[in-house]
């Protein structure tokens, strides 16, 4: 089994071990353990031959070893492509070349735009050699694209594995490839929240810069805010896929907004619209607490901030 494959099986086996004694855990809002919030890739579809860059907002307690690294893995592998794209019936001889890299948090890890730009004309040579339909590759290249994976682990100062995920990305030759949702804007109670504007920040703060204060067991509403005037998210885009005859079809992005907090609770996990509310109660211990909204358009973009909060009377 492949590297980046066999990470991935072991991601998902522990999920599915997780779920199988849910009396147990914390409810899915509170962030108590190691946990991979969300993972972002700028852009989301690249074209071949141009960097792709991918980062993850991470919630590690304190009491894990620092300083944190990340292990970056990124196999663009020809024969996963092709079997992904239909052709399962191809074997390629050899082992994918692999990308690895270990990163300190915070610094994003980077797909190197050759690296695709070689696979396709990998593949490229492949069909003209009679392996496989050019213009069927050609036409999936141009429309819905070709995905691949990109893995990451969050080690401690010992270089143990304490949380593991992976991010799905594109490769496409379309001209409008799709884009991440903007960073999050939202209402926290009657206080304007917006990230940076930079992808990988990670960060939203009220304008003024004041940390927003709320009093133990409060009842906070959680609201995405829209422009005005619109009911809708502006930037929700269209896609192609390819429907159940085999067709091209025109599929369009949804909303989706996760809302988390370290302590507390939250009434609503993820909302889509209409209903894009949620609401934090705060804990009755005082002390700073922290929330995160992610957002998610049900493709391949995302954006994600972190919220930093007092409780206290």
């Amino acid at each position: 089994m492949r590297a980046s494959l066999r990470l991935r099986c072991s991601i998902l086996a522990l999920a599915l071990l997780a779920t199988a004694c849910t009396e147990s855990l914390d409810s899915p809002t509170i962030v108590r353990t190691p946990r991979i919030l969300a993972i972002a890739g700028e852009p989301p579809e690249a074209a071949p031959g141009e960097d792709l860059l991918v980062d993850a907002m991470i919630s590690i307690p304190e009491d894990v070893a620092r300083p944190l690294a990340l292990r970056w893995l990124s196999c663009i592998d020809a024969q996963e492509v092709l079997r992904a794209s239909g052709f399962r019936e191809i074997e390629l001889p050899g082992t994918p070349e692999c990308d690895e890299q270990m990163l300190p948090e915070g610094e994003p890890y980077v797909v190197r735009g050759e690296r695709t730009a070689e696979l396709v004309d990998t593949l490229r040579a492949l069909a003209a050699a009679g392996g496989f339909d050019l213009t069927t590759f050609e036409t999936l290249l141009a429309t819905t694209g070709l995905a691949f994976f990109v893995d990451v682990q969050v080690l401690d100062a010992n270089g143990e594995v304490v949380v593991a995920g992976f991010k799905r990305v594109a490769m496409t030759t379309r001209e409008t490839p799709t884009t991440n949702p903007p960073p999050p804007t939202f209402l926290f109670g009657t206080t304007m929240i917006t990230g940076t504007g930079d992808p990988f920040d990670f960060t939203c703060a009220a304008a003024d810069g004041v940390v927003p204060t709320v009093e133990p067991g409060a009842e906070i509403e959680l609201v995405p805010v829209l422009p005005p005037g619109l009911d809708e998210e502006p930037w929700l885009e269209t896609f192609p896929i390819f429907d159940f005859t085999g067709g091209l079809a025109t599929a369009r992005e949804n909303a989706y907004y996760t809302w988390l907090a370290t302590a507390g609770g939250i009434s609503e996990f993820t909302t889509r619209p209409p209903e894009r509310a949620s609401e934090w109660t705060a804990p009755d211990e005082e002390g700073p607490q922290a929330l995160w909204l992610v957002v998610r358009d049900g493709h391949l973009g995302a954006s994600a901030c972190r919220l930093d909060v007092v409780v206290a009377r």
